[in-house]
């Protein structure tokens, strides 16, 4: 395609930017009512994902060409970063765009970020439609980027999924002067942990954060030039880029084609790493919660004399907190290698495609080889050092759950009769006792070791008040446990509603969940096909 039709298509584009992704349906292999899903979608959260205000405004994008060269910048205005594209755009007389042409970058890197996963990115629509239109940025990338903003939720962090689309066999229009449109495109997010506030004194003050990065990537293959988009809470990816493809690193060749295919990779390196680090001293920490919360319950002294701290249903509650985040861990964990086991796949498929440029490659015929030896690498790595202990930790939390349940109904067993027994003027006024002091049930007249007069003296029983005693208590034994008994299968199966209609495996379902986890891997490894899941929606 001319250089004029480009540019021609790439305005068209940014004309209707405000309708993206419907504007891209001349250019996608995607239904119209699935771009118009999408673009509901985006009217329905951009107010609460981008900023409505260009105060805040802040874009980073850095341009890598041969040679070690770079350019970066910090978007502050709309303006400002049609200034920085404009050439691309056509802008400029015809020659000057041709000329733009050759010195496009050969690598992009845009990195769109807020202060957390529940704050606005700091772009506003306008900023993010433009781009995405100009890059034809596949819209399912929204999927994954929307998660953030004022309406994210815990929730979010259940979705995964991994999204491909290949143009080898044929040319498609672009809006990149210098592009032929033969490429591919993926997109994912990965979930990383880290620690925000550590108190060595008392480490169960600790605090760690669950964040994840959504993650786009453009590459062409005819001209090797790629275009990463990068969406995330905080600038620690943004850094670790810069890091990657300094002067002084040996990842930040771009001189020829099969240098730059190779430096990608390095990119999804990074981030496989980044996602992986530090989940050994987050399951030690809550191994250590844990054990704080309920050891006494389990190991503590239960001899006549021994003092124990007492437990209510506020621990039970804690209880379950603690177990919601060891399956959470679990969940994320197994998400990543399965997102970290389709991007090998698929490396492993497009280098073995018959239109895929051998250019790519010739220089290290072994790189995707490599790759993937090096992501097994770490996956293996981190489930050696994580598998046992997550294990452990599930047991553990089973065992205390059943002594936390244990103490809850001992409790409803004497609850009644103890709210009985500090009532003696109710049993008085049905056993005519005199004494109005009595305080509990073994100072009551039922037994008695007291003479009027106040010294101890011949024992007494009044069958008349334990009669009175069991009449009351009994019932209303029965009755809380009863109650007790209705409320807890009332919670269970609103807990089992919310879960078959969430799609959230349970602890009972924990094996055969790991063993469809493992399944889907395997199945996918072998197929080779396009990947899309969610791990709250995967099969039990």
């Amino acid at each position: 395609m001319g250089s004029n039709a480009v540019i021609d298509n790439a305005q068209h584009l940014l004309l209707q930017h405000d309708q993206y992704p419907s504007n891209l349906k001349t250019v996608r292999k995607v239904e119209l009512a699935v771009l118009e899903r999408y673009k509901q979608k985006l009217d329905r959260l951009a107010p609460t994902s981008c900023l409505s205000t260009s105060t805040d405004i802040d874009l980073s994008i850095r341009d890598l060409y041969g040679l070690g060269a770079f350019k970066k910048r910090n978007i502050k205005s709309e303006k400002e970063l049609r200034n920085w594209l404009k050439p691309e755009i056509g802008e400029t007389n015809n020659t000057d765009a041709n000329q733009h042409s050759t010195d496009l970058p050969k690598c992009r890197f845009i990195y769109i970020w807020a202060q957390d996963s529940r704050d606005r990115l700091r772009v506003t629509r306008p900023m993010l439609t433009w781009l995405l239109s100009l890059y034809q940025v596949m819209p399912s990338y929204l999927d994954f980027m929307l998660c953030f903003g004022l309406h994210g939720n815990h929730r979010d962090l259940q979705f995964s999924g991994f999204r491909e689309e290949l143009w080898l066999s044929g040319t498609r229009m672009s809006a990149q002067p210098g592009q032929s449109g033969w490429g591919f495109e993926i997109c994912f997010n990965l979930k990383g942990v880290s620690s925000v506030g550590e108190d060595v004194e008392s480490p169960s003050l600790s605090k760690w954060s669950i964040r994840q990065a959504a993650i786009y990537l453009q590459f062409g293959v005819e001209q090797a030039r790629s275009l990463w988009i990068i969406t995330k809470g905080r600038l620690d990816l943004q850094q670790r880029f810069k890091q990657l493809t300094s002067n002084r690193s040996k990842h930040a060749s771009f001189n020829s084609p099969s240098e730059c295919f190779r430096s990608s990779l390095e990119v999804h390196r990074m981030l496989c790493q980044w996602c992986l680090e530090d989940w050994q001293a987050y399951i030690r920490w809550l191994e250590h919660v844990v054990d704080q919360e309920s050891s006494m319950a389990i190991y503590g002294p239960r001899e006549l004399g021994d003092i124990y701290p007492k437990y209510s249903p506020r621990n039970v509650q804690n209880l379950q907190y603690w177990g919601e985040k060891t399956s959470e861990v679990i969940s994320i964990l197994e998400s990543n290698l399965i997102i970290i086991g389709a991007l090998s796949s698929f490396y492993v498929r497009i280098s073995s495609h018959k239109d895929f440029p051998r250019s790519l490659t010739e220089d290290e015929p072994a790189v995707v080889a490599q790759f993937t030896a090096d992501l097994n690498e770490v996956v293996q790595h981190l489930q050696g050092q994580t598998a046992e202990r997550t294990e452990q930790l599930s047991a553990n939390m089973e065992r205390e759950a059943i002594a936390m349940r244990i103490i809850t109904i001992i409790t409803l067993l004497y609850l009644p009769a103890t709210f009985v027994s500090v009532s003696t003027s109710f049993l008085a006024s049905y056993t005519k006792v005199a004494d109005q002091g009595s305080k509990t049930f073994f100072s009551t007249d039922v037994v008695s070791f007291q003479t009027a007069n106040g010294p101890l003296g011949e024992k007494k029983f009044s069958l008349d008040a334990l009669v009175v005693w069991l009449q009351v208590t009994l019932p209303l034994t029965a009755m809380t446990l009863l109650g007790s008994w209705v409320m807890y299968l009332r919670a269970k199966n609103r807990e089992t509603k919310f879960k078959v209609r969430n799609g959230v495996a349970g602890r009972k379902g924990l094996r055969q969940y790991r063993h469809a986890v493992a399944t889907i891997l395997r199945k996918m490894i072998q197929s080779g096909n396009s990947h899309e899941f969610s791990t709250d929606k995967c099969p039990v």
